[in-house]
């Protein structure tokens, strides 16, 4: 069965939004632009924010069923500005929380254990089976909906992933398989270079699909990041007389190893990075994998018992990068490069006559981490709905 079109899945990953409607009737006179055909189910119920949570409509399910079998789609909201709760949930994401066992993020998986039982009990795996499921959702939505794709997944429904503005959800292991599950070719990943929300949570947490660039809005070589660029407004906008084609081939470009290793010499000699630039951030993130690829053999991966175990990932990125730095003396200079590179990048200044000692490392992390989690939390603060 083909994909949503991207406006289709942007227009409801705009529409869940109301989903927190308390009259059954006025949620679905909200939720009106479902594709032809679709029953609209109860509401997904789930709990947001610290300590017990509070319970609040996070999603909808809706289904049909044809001549080309049956088809569902399971959407999901991200933050409203409206609802305080959900701020403090996504902002265990801006925390950079370890992850869980199973290497996803603790507080999305706190949210999703919430509604994991009614998933199941609205599509039971052997109802699912062999059907189509659309899952969408924007911000933290689009975290949910990744968790959804993986759980049906597993179950056997044919399922195809719409994000809009996603932060990182789970680490390589995790990422690696899902994508291979569901197949790169049914992953939608949408996303505004400049928006900040999906550079969170940090390395080592990745976004599916694994090892490619997703879907990206068009974005100029001079774009800081704005919290603006998070807005599902701008997204639907986005998304009109486009299609996920097209859309790929906005991403960062493929550099070889002697561009990344020049771009790393020429930051390690001065060069400019822009302070917040969308294109800087991409650069960063693609020599940040090299330089860990390079001299761990093996980059995330490799890691990923360690994330796994629970160790936090600025400890972890610490001490990857630091255990760098022994393995190969000569080659140290790459992880110099990469801290002035993030110093430049957040607006900081450092003394390059520094020791990449774990410690100085582990605080030069943080500073970039407190610098980062203070623009990603403005844009789950400042973004209602549209």
């Amino acid at each position: 069965m083909n994909p949503l079109d991207p406006l289709t899945a942007a227009q409801l990953a705009d529409d869940v939004y109301l989903v927190r409607a308390s009259d059954a009737a006025e949620r679905r006179r909200s939720i009106a632009r479902l594709p032809a055909g679709f029953s609209l189910g109860a509401p997904l119920a789930g709990r947001t924010g610290l300590g017990p949570g509070v319970a609040s409509n996070l999603g909808f399910v809706a289904t049909r069923s044809g001549g080309g079998g049956r088809e569902v789609i399971v959407a999901l909201r991200g933050t409203e500005l409206t609802f305080p709760p959900d701020v403090f949930t996504d902002l265990l994401l801006a925390d950079f929380s370890r992850a869980t066992a199973h290497g996803v993020h603790a507080g999305f998986a706190r949210t999703w254990s919430s509604i994991a039982g009614q998933i199941d009990e609205a599509l039971p795996a052997q109802a699912i089976s062999g059907a189509t499921v659309h899952c969408i959702g924007h911000s933290l939505g689009g975290a949910l909906a990744t968790l959804v794709a993986d759980r049906l997944s597993r179950q056997g429904a044919l399922v195809k992933l719409y994000t809009f503005g996603s932060p990182r959800v789970a680490g390589a292991d995790f990422c690696d398989q899902l994508t291979a599950r569901v197949g790169r070719e049914n992953i939608f990943r949408v996303y505004h270079p400049a928006d900040p929300v999906p550079m969170a949570p940090l390395y080592p947490f990745a976004h599916v699909p694994w090892n490619h660039c997703g879907c990206a809005i068009a974005c100029g070589p001079q774009e800081r990041f704005s919290v603006g660029r998070h807005s599902m407004a701008g997204y639907v906008q986005a998304m009109s007389g486009v299609s996920f084609a097209q859309l790929t081939q906005n991403g960062p470009q493929t550099l070889t190893d002697r561009q990344i290793e020049q771009w790393l010499q020429t930051v390690r000699s001065g060069g400019w990075v822009q302070n917040w630039g969308a294109r800087a951030s991409e650069m960063i993130a693609i020599a940040l994998d090299w330089v860990l690829r390079k001299l761990l053999e093996g980059g995330l991966i490799l890691l990923q018992p360690y994330f796994a175990a629970g160790i936090g990932a600025l400890d972890l990125l610490a001490f990857a990068l630091h255990r760098a730095t022994q393995i190969a003396e000569r080659t140290a200079w790459y992880v110099e490069a990469m801290i002035q590179a993030i110093m430049q990048f957040i607006g900081r200044s450092w003394d390059r006559g520094k020791f990449l000692t774990y410690e100085f490392l582990r605080w030069a992390l943080d500073v970039a981490a407190r610098e980062i989690r203070r623009l990603v939390a403005g844009a789950l603060r400042l973004i209602p709905r549209g």
